[in-house]
């Protein structure tokens, strides 16, 4: 990684920048499930919302309390730094949303809350501790709901299709290593004839990188960093080496991040024995768990695993 071994950076950037993508609930259908959940608490339930990202289930649960004419104490945590805005905009809607916070190491008291429920989160965190955390915070008579990456879901095909995509356009290129290398060069005086020759492999990658990129662009994710790629490319020497450095390694991560996103999401997802092992490690803590069930869309692709468990 280019940010270290704490893989947390990556998702940290992705909320901090806002990017991302729609209403997965919405999307895939999956709201019904959420107000059955959300409709067996009481009023003034407290609830906690594991490895929420950007907040959108705790949203969810409280939108859900005012058109039950409840009110719900919603917390959400995540590993990822948050940005303030969003902390500032759960608050206002009733939820108490914490970033740099790990699901397999909660601050919170045993049996501290009457619901725990994580959308497209908890498959992520660390097994078997954030699964034995979120038993552990779970009061007598409590209920759970994890809605997790399923291994033959629609959204894990086409993560599938996407990463193979963009290997096949950025993996042969060395854009990044060359334009280092030019701007280095420019940094420390290097020879007219070589950075002559350095400029010319630079264009020549961008080239190579743009043509397979396509036109329309085959992956809307590189457009960003290939346009960066294609202005420095057309005259270097115009640019501050030492910025052009820095804006290149912005770049990179960019990418970089992307497709870790990606990887991240192929390795989470479940099969049938990882959901028999989660079940077994809650059942081990105590709580009774339900066979776990295949959430579909609207067009009957599957969409998600769900596993309720109880106190």
């Amino acid at each position: 990684m280019l940010r270290g071994q704490d893989p947390s950076w990556i998702w940290s950037r992705y909320w901090l920048r806002d990017q991302h993508d729609e209403c997965l609930t919405d999307a895939l259908g999956l709201a019904a499930i959420w107000r059955d959940y959300l409709s067996a608490f009481d009023d003034g339930a407290r609830l906690l919302d594991l490895a929420t990202g950007s907040g959108e289930a705790a949203g969810f649960a409280a939108s859900t309390a005012r058109e039950l004419h409840r009110t719900f104490e919603i917390d959400a945590i995540d590993s990822a730094s948050l940005p303030e805005g969003l902390i500032k905009r759960m608050r206002k809607s009733g939820v108490r949303l914490m970033g740099d916070t790990d699901a397999a190491d909660l601050p919170f008291e045993n049996g501290s809350y009457d619901g725990v429920f994580s959308q497209f989160g908890m498959e992520y965190a660390a097994r078997p501790q954030g699964f034995v955390e979120a038993a552990r915070v779970l009061r007598a008579g409590g209920r759970g709901l994890f809605v997790m990456h399923h291994r033959e879901s629609i959204i894990t095909r086409t993560c599938a299709m996407r990463l193979a995509s963009h290997r096949k356009i950025i993996g042969p290129t060395d854009c990044f290593a060359s334009a280092r290398k030019l701007f280095t060069s420019y940094l420390l005086g290097g020879s007219p004839a070589f950075l002559q020759q350095a400029e010319a492999n630079f264009r020549n990658e961008v080239a190579m990188l743009r043509v397979r990129l396509g036109e329309p662009p085959s992956d809307q994710n590189l457009v960003p960093a290939v346009r960066f790629l294609t202005e420095i490319a057309v005259m270097p020497s115009r640019y501050d080496p030492a910025d052009a450095l820095k804006r290149l390694k912005f770049a990179q991560e960019d990418v970089q991040s992307w497709r870790l996103r990606q990887e991240a999401q192929q390795a989470a997802a479940l099969d049938t024995p990882d959901l028999n092992s989660i079940g077994g490690w809650l059942a081990e803590e105590g709580l009774d768990v339900a066979l776990p069930e295949i959430l579909r869309d609207a067009n009957g692709e599957i969409a998600a695993w769900a596993l309720r468990f109880r106190r």
